[in-house]
């Protein structure tokens, strides 16, 4: 996350195969988590409307909360503004049953409230994920393998500050034209793709 709140990072979809060989690129320390996601909004979703999001992730280790607005797409690269916080593991499990956003006081709560106002939120999608990371050259690489329903998805994100995102995105096409690997950027991401899911289970 850039200091300015501008999210800039490049996502590509994988096949099995490619992630697998990504894998291998490592020449250090990989670290591995189980990550849960918890997607949060008002009774009259005005988050999901205005196009913003808010997630709660927990892993082994902490929980986060996270606000992310909407998403501009160039190519493989995601621009938006996003605001993160770290909570307690214990904190984080304590909000899944809803919160009132005023009643937390951190940078992803304080922006709500600066847009939309004090609002009480509740979880309404969640998925699981395994994520890798890694360092390649100077880039942080993290590979998700992401299980929504039964199905499963890998993709590579890479995130940078904006203005390096040029030069990164010159050093991924290359890396995977010397390969032989397909990029293929991702249309949509995690969030969308698991709204659709559900979307599609509830009109069945």
């Amino acid at each position: 996350m850039n200091s300015n709140n501008q999210e800039a990072e490049i996502k590509l979809q994988l096949t099995h195969e490619i992630y697998d060989k990504l894998k291998e690129l490592s020449t250090g320390s990989k670290n591995q988590l189980n990550q849960k996601n918890f997607f949060f909004d008002s009774a009259e979703k005005l988050l999901y409307q205005k196009r913003w999001i808010l997630r709660i992730r927990i892993d082994e280790l902490n929980g986060y909360i996270t606000v992310k607005g909407p998403t501009t797409i160039k190519d493989a690269v995601h621009y938006r503004p996003e605001y993160e916080s770290i909570l307690s593991k214990k904190k984080a499990l304590s909000l899944l049953q809803g919160f009132h956003i005023q009643s937390l006081s951190n940078a992803p709560c304080s922006e709500i409230i600066a847009r939309f106002g004090d609002m009480y939120v509740l979880p309404f999608l969640s998925f699981n994920n395994t994520r890798i990371s890694f360092v390649w050259k100077e880039w942080n690489f993290e590979l998700d393998k992401t299980t929504i329903e039964d199905e499963i998805y890998y993709e590579l994100e890479i995130e940078t500050n904006p203005s390096k995102m040029e030069f990164l995105e010159k050093e991924i096409k290359n890396l995977f034209h010397i390969n032989g690997w397909e990029y293929k950027p991702s249309s949509i991401g995690k969030f969308q793709r698991a709204l659709r899911m559900m979307e599609k289970n509830n009109s069945e």
